[in-house]
């Protein structure tokens, strides 16, 4: 359908962004890097569009922030609690070494309070479109480097 998407979780942001074509979505994803998912960008504005897309991408999303976790040899929860989105004191009610608990019981549906959930998982649904995003500007800045090669 889209020459820049090669996984689930790219089609996930694809089919949120509501984008008809490939070029509308690499525009998306140029706009999304120039100004951060905080720039307001459709499905991902209102709590209700971006704690519904993390639940139903949990697995995909948790999967992408382990490999990206690991590249920075820190655990997933550590790798959250830096994202800007991230209030890790309202989340934990200012307990700090808190927020691993509360991040796994968000994840894991547990019990959890609102506050905290409605933060990680809008913090997550914005880092699934950031980190898409910046993956799909590197593919076709890649892809426009090797036909200018070519020619």
């Amino acid at each position: 359908m889209n020459q820049y998407i090669e996984n689930p979780l790219f089609e996930a942001v694809c089919t949120q962004l509501s984008c008809d074509d490939s070029l509308e979505f690499l525009t998306t994803c140029r706009d999304i890097n120039t100004g951060g998912a905080s720039g307001g960008f459709s499905g991902f504005i209102y709590y209700h569009e971006t704690t519904a897309f993390a639940r139903e991408n949990m697995d995909l999303i948790i999967d992408a922030l382990t490999e990206e976790a690991n590249e920075f040899d820190v655990p997933v929860s550590t790798h959250v609690a830096e994202f800007k989105s991230i209030d890790v004191q309202l989340v934990t009610g200012c307990n700090p070494h808190e927020f691993e608990a509360q991040f796994w019981r968000v994840v894991h549906d547990k019990q959890r309070t609102e506050d905290a959930e409605t933060t990680i998982l809008n913090a997550l649904a914005w880092w699934a479109l950031e980190h898409v995003a910046f993956r799909v500007e590197c593919m076709a800045e890649y892809e426009e480097e090797e036909a200018r090669r070519a020619n």
